[in-house]
C-alpha cells in the first residue's frame, strides 16, 4: 500500500524585517555560487538532489512491488487451480513451472490441453522444449554401447484411450471379468487425461537388442539431461503405477538432480518443495 509521508519539520519561519541598506548574508560552498544568498541556490540544489534521489527510490520500490506481486500471482494460479494451471503453464518459459506439472490419477489434464511438439524421429514427437535434451541423452547412451529407441512418446487423448482399451481386452481374453480387466489394465496404462504422455514430457525407451544394461545406464545418467525414472519399483505405493524401467519424464536438470539424490518420486518432491 502506498502511503503519503508528511514532513514533520515546519517550514523555516519568514525572515525578519531587514533594513534595505543591510547587505544580505552570503554563503561560500564548493556546491554553490560564492555569491548565492543563503536559502536560495544551496537549498534549491539540495532540494533538487533530494527530489531526484526520492524519485529513483520510488521507481525502484514500485518495480520491485510489481515483480513480487506477479510472482505471487503465478503461485496462486498453481495453488488454487492445479488443473487449469497446466494449460496456463505451457506458455510460461520458466522451466521450474511447465516442466514440473504433475499429471496423475488425482491431477488430470484439463480438457482442451495442447502442447507444441517437435519430431524426434521414428514417427515420435515430444514437447519441443525437451527435444534437444532427449536427443542428447539418447546419443550419449549409444556412445556407451547401447541401442536405445523410443517406443512411445507424445499421445493424444484418443490414442491413450485406444491403448487402454487394447490392454483391457488382453486381460478379458485371459479370463478376467470386465471390472477386473480394467483394474489390472490401469496398473500399466493411465486413464485418458491422466497420462504424462499426453503432457508431451514423457517417453518410453527400449533397447533394440533387449540389453537390460541400458536401463541401468539411464537410471544412473538421465538426471544429467533433466529426466527422471518416473515409476521406480520402490515407489509403486506413491505413484500408483507399476514399475516401468523404460518410462522417463522430463522435469529439468535441477529438479532431476535433486530427485536422483533423494530417491523421491515426483509426487514426494513436489510435496516437499511447496
Amino acid at each position: 500500500m502506498n502511503r503519503t509521508h508528511r514532513n514533520n519539520h515546519t517550514r523555516d519561519a519568514a525572515p525578519a524585517y531587514r533594513p534595505a541598506c543591510r547587505p544580505a548574508r552570503r554563503v561560500y560552498s564548493s556546491h554553490a555560487s560564492a555569491t548565492a544568498p543563503l536559502g536560495t541556490k544551496v537549498h534549491r540544489k539540495r532540494r533538487s538532489r533530494f527530489n531526484r534521489a526520492r524519485n529513483v527510490l520510488v521507481a525502484i520500490v514500485a518495480i520491485a512491488g510489481l515483480l513480487h506481486i506477479s510472482g505471487l500471482a503465478n503461485r496462486l494460479v498453481v495453488l488454487i487451480e492445479p488443473n487449469a494451471a497446466a494449460t496456463f503453464l505451457q506458455f510460461d518459459e520458466d522451466e521450474c513451472t511447465w516442466s514440473l506439472v504433475l499429471v496423475n490419477a488425482s491431477n488430470p489434464l484439463p480438457d482442451g490441453f495442447s502442447v507444441e511438439t517437435a519430431d524426434v524421429g521414428g514417427g515420435h514427437s515430444v514437447d519441443k522444449r525437451i527435444a534437444d535434451s532427449l536427443n542428447a541423452m539418447l546419443e550419449d547412451c549409444r556412445k556407451a554401447g547401447y541401442h536405445p529407441f523410443i517406443r512411445s512418446s507424445f499421445r493424444t487423448r484418443d490414442q491413450q484411450q485406444q491403448i487402454l482399451n487394447e490392454r483391457v481386452e488382453l486381460y478379458r481374453e485371459a479370463g478376467y471379468s470386465g471390472e477386473d480387466a480394467l483394474s489390472a489394465a490401469l496398473q500399466w496404462v493411465a486413464l485418458p487425461g491422466t497420462s504424462e504422455h499426453e503432457l508431451g514430457l514423457a517417453v518410453d525407451i527400449n533397447d533394440e537388442e533387449d540389453d537390460e544394461g541400458m536401463y541401468t545406464w539411464l537410471a544412473s545418467n538421465a538426471h544429467q539431461y533433466g529426466f527422471i525414472l518416473r515409476y521406480p519399483l520402490d515407489k509403486v505405493g506413491v505413484t500408483g503405477i507399476s514399475n516401468e524401467p523404460w518410462h522417463y519424464r522430463y522435469v529439468g536438470k535441477q529438479a532431476a538432480g535433486e530427485i536422483y539424490q533423494t530417491g523421491e518420486a515426483l509426487e514426494e518432491y513436489l510435496a516437499r518443495s511447496k
